[in-house]
């Protein structure tokens, strides 16, 4: 079972006023993905580094990971409540699996139950996921929360 650590701080930290990069990889088709590449300037604008927009590999309908950020795949997910939690993860852990860096739960304007949030994290997770990455929480167009999760 992964330990769960509360990784906030370090995320916050990293919001310095170094710029990262966004490099979109070639076939990404930005029209069909604002919100990922709203998210990819997010990232590299606020914690840095070099943020590739992956284009969707859609091989036999399984979808990719939306970013590669620090050598890591990435996935974005647009969740609603703390209840869409589960399903956004279960599909966000399938993108990144072969090298997970983490999936990215964007909340908007919604309200967050963060002691839900991280239950619904969790009962994912002890369903056969052992591979370490983080969940980073957006609320408002900003990091609400950063937990990680590692052996």
């Amino acid at each position: 079972m992964l330990k769960f650590e509360d990784a906030t701080k370090e995320y916050a930290a990293m919001c310095t006023a170094a710029k990262g990069e966004v490099i979109i990889e070639k076939g990404f088709l930005e029209d069909l993905h604002p919100n990922e590449r709203k998210m990819a300037d997010l990232i590299a604008n606020t914690f840095g580094g070099t943020v590739v927009l992956l284009k969707e590999k859609n091989l036999n309908n399984i979808k990719s990971a939306d970013f590669l950020w620090h050598d890591k795949l990435w996935d974005l997910k647009d969740v609603s409540s703390a209840t869409a939690v589960d399903n956004a993860v279960r599909k966000g852990l399938k993108q990144i699996f072969n090298n997970p860096g983490g999936i990215i739960l964007d909340f908007g304007k919604n309200r967050i139950d963060h002691a839900q949030v991280r239950r619904n994290i969790e009962g994912r997770l002890r369903r056969g996921f052992s591979k370490p990455l983080d969940f980073i929480i957006i609320s408002h167009g900003q990091l609400d929360k950063a937990y990680r999760y590692k052996k």
